[in-house]
């Protein structure tokens, strides 16, 4: 007795992939990014550097508040696939939720990590154009990285969200490296 189980494993497929990612964007859900980073975490050998991005988008609020939820979703959508499309296949991107995603990459040094801050916070403002009203949507991130800011999940997210506050209070549009070093405190390095 042969039986054919394909729709049953298209419905899992479907199902699996619907668990994963965020309904509205299409990138990785919050809980699915923050076990991707636990993996990469787990994985990563010694000299290995991983990056985290915390993107929040600047203005959305006002985006929502005048122009409605559709066009903010929109916007969200648009932000969203301009980061991924920016991002190596090997790298992540996750909506932690409202207008704040999480990027991870694997990355050679801090030269690098800041190097795709710049293309992240330069796609996003290009993104978060609305043509009909003229308001901008741009995106405010912090950065730290293991094993230079952290060695743990929990404390590399808080410090890369730490960095993002840091970037908002000096005028938004930017990114900022996160200044809490393993070894000792530094200056941020902003831009």
């Amino acid at each position: 007795f042969v039986r054919d189980i394909t729709h049953q494993v298209d419905t899992h497929a479907r199902l699996l992939h619907h668990a994963e990612r965020d309904a509205l964007t299409g990138v990785l859900s919050r809980r699915a990014i923050m076990e991707r980073l636990d993996t990469a975490l787990s994985r990563r050998t010694r000299g290995d550097m991983l990056a985290l991005y915390f993107i929040d988008l600047d203005g959305f609020k006002q985006i929502n508040d005048r122009l409605g939820h559709v066009r903010g979703d929109r916007l969200l959508v648009q932000v969203a696939h301009a980061i991924q499309d920016v991002l190596r296949r090997d790298d992540a991107v996750g909506r932690l939720g409202g207008d704040e995603f999480v990027v991870l990459s694997a990355v050679a040094d801090i030269s690098a990590a800041q190097s795709l801050a710049a293309k992240l916070v330069e796609v996003s403002a290009a993104a978060g154009y609305d043509l009909l009203s003229g308001l901008r949507v741009t995106a405010s991130i912090g950065v730290a990285a293991v094993p230079t800011h952290a060695r743990s999940s929990f404390d590399l997210l808080q410090r890369a969200d730490d960095a993002m506050y840091a970037a908002k209070n000096d005028g938004k549009n930017r990114w900022a490296l996160c200044n809490q070093f393993l070894s000792g405190s530094h200056s941020p390095d902003r831009r």
